[in-house]
């Protein structure tokens, strides 16, 4: 049963009830800090109410924005077009309720070894301890695999320790039972990770088109991307490249467009507030908002950009 329940007051909406529920992971985690952002920043934009609503993984929380029972939610673009077609963790149950509302920004990763670790290159990971199965989550072994891909690596060339999602492999790592983590560049949670090892060292990706090529050969969605080390915090010293794909705010067909044009304002119009809760947001903007991975939108976001001048979907 859908529950999107919306009153207008002073020419704007606000919710009749509770706060409007934005799917994330858990508290501490990447996208329940931004989930709290954009709450923050239409809260200032258009005072609606908006609460991030935790889940395990993004995954867990898609298939209730599928059945209309939450408004919204955050996800990368492998994950939403897994679903959307109904492949790999979603086959044979495609979610074809799903509407994009906006691109955010990418999400910058690669695998990292410990400091004193002696792998200098992905090849050098033939044989070590990798994590593997993520049964609680839909993206990570895809993410690893299309990593080792581009040293010509496959998960039959390393030694799989079976994880469940993101903070266990975390766990793993910090534990000594992996030698490598998938490492968001920008996370606090991976930030505080290097700290507790006593540093990481990212293993950099091979240039060139045909590198492109196996990255999406595994995860159509990615790219490499060369890493400034003004973006990488303290874990790069020179330009390194990397993977990147992007994260989107989602919603459910039915969600009302009195929501989603707020958002769309406030992602948009505070920027200020939004890098300050979440400095990835920075990346955000009006060249960037619109992003393409093969799903419709929704038709207010439509609306919205159209309006603004930012249809179509940019690459």
């Amino acid at each position: 049963m859908c529950l999107f329940a919306f009153i207008i007051v002073g020419g704007r909406a606000a919710s009749a009830a509770e706060p409007i529920g934005i799917g994330s992971t858990p508290a501490g985690t990447p996208s329940y800090a931004m989930a709290l952002a954009v709450a923050k920043a239409v809260k200032e934009e258009a005072g609606l109410d908006f609460l991030p609503k935790p889940f395990k993984s993004t995954g867990q929380a898609l298939p209730l924005v599928d059945r209309g029972e939450l408004p919204f939610g955050l996800s990368n673009g492998a994950e939403l077009a897994a679903a959307w077609n109904g492949t790999g963790a979603f086959k044979d149950r495609n979610a074809k309720s799903l509407r994009l509302v906006a691109r955010l920004f990418p999400f910058r990763l690669a695998l990292a070894v410990r400091k004193d670790d002696p792998a200098q290159s992905l090849a050098d990971l033939r044989g070590r301890t990798i994590p593997s199965g993520f049964t609680a989550t839909t993206t990570g072994e895809q993410l690893i695999a299309a990593m080792l891909s581009t040293a010509g690596l496959t998960y039959q060339d390393v030694k799989s320790v079976k994880i469940a999602d993101f903070q266990s492999m975390r766990d793993a790592f910090i534990d000594g039972r992996t030698d490598v983590t998938i490492f968001i560049i920008g996370s606090g949670v991976d930030q505080e990770l290097a700290r507790k090892v006593g540093g990481v060292r990212l293993l950099e990706l091979p240039a060139g088109d045909e590198v492109d090529a196996k990255i999406k050969a595994v995860l159509p969605v990615a790219r490499t991307e060369l890493l400034d080390p003004k973006d990488g915090g303290e874990i790069i010293a020179k330009p390194t490249r990397i993977m990147s794909y992007d994260f989107y705010l989602y919603a459910h067909e039915a969600a009302p467009a009195e929501a989603v044009t707020p958002l769309i304002a406030a992602l948009l119009n505070r920027h200020d507030t939004l890098v300050a809760a979440y400095p990835s947001f920075s990346w955000l903007g009006r060249e960037t908002i619109v992003g393409e991975i093969g799903i419709p939108y929704h038709p207010a976001a439509e609306q919205s950009y159209r309006s603004l001048g930012l249809w179509p979907a940019s690459p």
